[in-house]
């Protein structure tokens, strides 16, 4: 998890600042991994060794954050595309969420292909603005900067 936070072409990207964080903020982000509001996954290969963490973040009111980081090792294996399905399934069939949403920096090219190759919807920042507003239950707005994206649960009739 560590090689990750320091590596500036991955963790520059991001808005908390884990280029400074230690191995004890590992171990405490690990402790309070799943909670009622953030559940944080690890992703591994099939031989268990650490790949990256795929997270539901800000639960409430049927709506989530959705977050992944991989290692470098692992980027372009497929495991990102895997492990976004999976959490996807949890939070929309195993928690029933209605909505999942993120943000990434449109320099974040890697972020961006990677989103729009497997079909992800990028969203309207006003339908964001709304949401947000309405039902995550977090102090964000929805600024500008970023490139939105939401999923919604299809409803079956």
């Amino acid at each position: 998890m560590l090689e990750w936070m320091h590596m500036e072409d991955i963790a520059g990207y991001f808005q908390t600042d884990f280029r400074s964080m230690t191995i004890k903020d590992c171990e405490k982000f690990i402790m309070k991994s799943d909670t009622s509001r953030h559940i944080h996954y690890a992703v591994t290969d099939c031989m268990g060794e650490y790949l990256g963490t795929v997270s539901l973040k800000h639960i409430q009111n049927q709506t989530a954050e959705f977050a992944i980081v991989l290692r470098k090792k692992a980027m372009g294996s497929g495991c990102a595309a895997e492990a976004m399905k999976e959490i996807f399934r949890i939070g929309f069939l195993d928690m029933d969420l209605q909505s999942i949403y993120w943000y990434v920096l449109p320099q974040n090219q890697r972020a961006v292909r990677f989103y729009d190759k497997n079909g992800c919807q990028r969203a309207d920042w006003h339908k964001i603005e709304k949401l947000l507003r309405e039902n995550a239950g977090t102090d964000m707005t929805a600024d500008r900067r970023y490139l939105w994206y939401m999923e919604s649960r299809i409803h079956e009739e």
